[in-house]
């Protein structure tokens, strides 16, 4: 090992300890008194809900694309239903043209039903495909909503947490403070 590697080292070890020191007594300053947990809570409460608006903000989103798709949906059957009766049309002008013995129109009305029976299965096919998106999506709601709740739930319980805590801190410090006074009498 050469000299500037040793010396990085050092460096780095240097910083890690610094970092170490720093975390140390920043967690002392919201542990070590009851304004400090106060704070700490305060802190988590506003990062929870900054977490939790972005959460309904995505939620919201999906919501609106899903229901994008739902209108693209209806508008495929509308079409789908349109090109339907088109298909059914010609198929009446190909029985008639048949009956009438008009090989014209029977060749006109049977390349339309052609190209509108590919058509009814093209918009079948992708009706079924967007089925099944809407489908996989309102299954994925269902698990957002319920962490929706979740969240929710937390941010209704902090103060209650908070509270708690406080108190939990303030009681246990009063039993250290009155065992001391009772070791000093003792000894």
């Amino acid at each position: 090992m050469n000299f500037i590697q040793a010396l990085f080292r050092l460096i780095t070890l240097h910083d890690l300890r610094q970092s170490w020191k720093l975390n140390k007594a920043g967690d002392e300053v919201f542990t070590g008194s009851a304004e400090g947990r106060a704070a700490a809570f305060d802190i988590a409460k506003e990062n929870m809900l900054k977490d939790f608006n972005e959460f309904e903000s995505a939620l919201s989103e999906a919501e609106l694309a899903v229901e994008v798709m739902n209108g693209r949906l209806k508008e495929l059957e509308a079409t789908r239903a349109t090109t339907q009766k088109a298909l059914d049309g010609a198929v009446k002008v190909y029985s008639d043209a048949k009956a009438s013995g008009d090989t014209a129109k029977m060749e006109k009305s049977k390349a339309d039903g052609t190209e509108y029976q590919s058509k009814i299965a093209a918009l079948t096919a992708e009706i079924d495909g967007l089925n099944g998106e809407i489908a996989a999506h309102q299954e994925g709601f269902k698990a957002l909503e319920r962490k929706y709740a979740k969240m929710k739930q937390d941010i209704a319980n902090l103060p209650a947490e908070k509270a708690k805590s406080i108190a939990n801190f303030i009681s246990k410090n009063a039993l250290i403070k009155a065992q001391k006074r009772l070791d000093g009498l003792l000894t």
